[in-house]
């Protein structure tokens, strides 16, 4: 199997909510290319919260955190538990589906080594300031620093080919 084979088995598996094959599938993943670009591809899953308090979403930071700082050669234990906690109530509410079509629209159009190793401040305020004060729907589309190195990143790559 390749590693865009495995990719896909990982992905078909989660958005069937299912997590014994897509725990074999990240497994699968990561002894193909490495843990940390494994565990990324659960990002995508991590907004996929029914019970609007984020506990998904905070387990699978927490534990690439954890990682970070003990060694992704740990990674596999830890993907067993964050693809159960990504699996767990596929009964999703109608504001859950709108949000999981836009990040996954969203998804697709963040570039490759948009991560950086610093965090950024002022992206994280702008976004807060946007929830706060807008309805999801207008906050999903506000320009943030965030848009903005996206537009820089893509323009880097292009110019590099």
């Amino acid at each position: 199997m390749t590693e865009s084979q495995a990719a896909q088995e990982l992905r078909d598996a989660m958005d069937k909510f299912d997590g014994e094959a897509a725990t074999s599938a990240i497994v699968s993943l990561s002894r193909r290319t490495n843990p940390k670009a494994a565990m990324s591809e659960l990002l995508r899953y991590a907004g996929r919260d029914d019970s609007f308090i984020g506990h998904r979403a905070i387990a699978l930071v927490n534990c690439w955190r954890v990682l970070e700082t003990i060694g992704w050669q740990q990674a596999e234990p830890m993907f067993q538990f964050v693809v159960r906690q990504l699996n767990e109530g596929e009964n999703r509410h109608r504001q859950h589906e709108a949000n999981w079509e836009r990040s996954i629209a969203r998804f697709a159009e963040i570039p490759v080594g948009w991560e950086s190793n610093r965090s950024d401040p002022k992206t994280t305020l702008e976004f807060f300031e946007v929830m706060r004060e807008e309805e999801e729907a207008s906050a999903c589309k506000v320009e943030t620093s965030f848009d903005r190195r996206i537009v820089a990143l893509h323009a880097r790559d292009s110019d590099a080919r």
